[in-house]
């Protein structure tokens, strides 16, 4: 029996196919290693959305690549930038294949809505797991290399999406976390069904879940979106929201709704609608981002005083728009902007951390830490991966994917430390 290991690397989205090229390999008699070094074949599923992204794929393959003596397969989104250079430069791998020709000649489909991922070998704890409603993007920002590697956004059935959930929940998952480039896209492109004929579909489940909504594009549709969260039962008042910037310069020459009004309203109107948790993401030095543009945006993020926040640091794509921008931003600067954009945010998060403390939470179980005594949990106001975690003290008799209920005692920078509350 060859034994098979897969690094999946990037987001989510990866993650969702890595499940299925798994599941897929298993089926066929393959066993699954969660030690590459006990492995026949390695398979390596990159990530090429930004350069940080590339170089780590780039480091894992020529890792795996001298190994010697083991199958290497890489795919992703890398080789769907430069397989023909890939298989120039590192021949020791054995196949390059895109997305689609992985998918076509290991899992019988093309990379699109025929994509069946009720199959799957799960990569996430049962605390939580992904749910990939649609992959590439039709929005075309222009820093944003996603259209170049996915194309326009498509989606899948929602039949297909619902034996997908009903498995999971069958199986013990009980976070599901709906993610897409663009949800609020979902199914228009296809003509059928849209978000909200999905989440009606999932909300008459006769399953005792939650579900989680990951990357809304800043549109008015969020503000009757709000209302639905808010009269739901299953779905978490939580928005993942990337803005990006407040400059309206800077979001014109990004190709994004650039009326800075417009920012400030929704969330002030989301806000009245209910008590969200509220994530964004934002980039730092942009082609032609003035200090004026900067100070906006620093304005911005102290008025709106979201939940949680990302940063990143603008850097040139290949074949991006932005790439053939002037006035780029030196990378000393850009640093110093991440950074004061980071400080500025931690302040915020963890003067809301404090607001928390010695509340009780319904939490989710992620991980146990036995060697070290703790255990990581998570409330709906957490997402996996990207936000804080609430700490408890480790107990025998708890296992991830467990439900409890644990008081806040303190705030920690991004974290928050609990006691089970009996």
């Amino acid at each position: 029996m060859k034994k098979l290991y897969i690094e999946s690397l990037g987001c989510p989205k990866n993650l969702t196919d890595s499940e299925l090229i798994l599941y897929t390999f298993k089926k066929k008699g393959y066993k699954i290693v969660s030690d590459f070094n006990q492995a026949d074949i390695i398979i390596v599923n990159t990530c090429g959305f930004i350069k940080k992204a590339k170089e780590e794929s780039l480091e894992y393959i020529l890792h795996y690549a001298g190994l010697g003596k083991k199958k290497i397969i890489v795919t992703g989104c890398l080789v769907n930038l430069y397989k023909e250079e890939l298989q120039k430069q590192i021949p020791e791998v054995k196949f390059f294949y895109s997305i689609d020709e992985f998918f076509k000649t290991h899992v019988g489909s093309d990379y699109d809505h025929r994509l069946d991922y009720s199959g799957f070998q799960e990569l996430t704890p049962l605390s939580y797991t992904y749910i990939k409603v649609s992959d590439g993007c039709s929005k075309n920002c222009s820093y944003c290399t996603i259209p170049l590697i996915k194309g326009k956004q498509f989606s899948r059935p929602i039949d297909n999406i619902m034996i997908e959930i009903k498995k999971k929940a069958e199986y013990g998952f009980k976070e599901f976390d709906l993610i897409a480039q663009d949800l609020l896209q979902f199914g228009l492109r296809e003509k059928r069904e849209s978000l909200f004929g999905l989440l009606d579909r999932i909300e008459q489940l006769p399953y005792d879940i939650r579900v989680r909504l990951l990357y809304l594009y800043p549109d008015k549709k969020l503000i009757e979106l709000a209302r639905k969260i808010r009269d739901s039962e299953k779905i978490i008042n939580y928005l993942d929201i990337p803005v990006q910037h407040s400059s309206e310069k800077i979001l014109k020459a990004m190709n994004r709704p650039f009326d800075s009004r417009f920012y400030f309203d929704l969330f002030e109107q989301i806000k009245k609608i209910d008590e969200f948790t509220i994530r964004s993401t934002f980039i730092a030095g942009f082609p032609g981002e003035g200090e004026d543009d900067f100070q906006n945006l620093k304005e911005f993020i102290k008025v709106t005083e979201f939940n949680w926040a990302g940063f990143f640091s603008y850097s040139d794509e290949e074949n991006t728009v932005s790439s053939r921008l002037p006035e780029k931003i030196e990378e000393k600067k850009i640093k110093e902007r991440l950074g004061d954009l980071t400080n500025l945010q931690g302040r915020i998060t963890s003067k809301w951390l404090n607001t928390r403390l010695e509340k009780t939470y319904d939490v989710v179980v992620d991980e146990l830490v036995p060697s070290d005594g703790y255990i990581l949990c998570r409330s709906d106001h957490e997402a996996p991966d990207i936000d804080g975690s609430i700490i408890i003290k480790f107990k025998d008799n708890i296992k991830a994917g467990d439900r409890i209920k644990v008081r806040i005692k303190k705030s920690l920078d991004y974290d928050l430390e609990g006691e089970i509350y009996e």
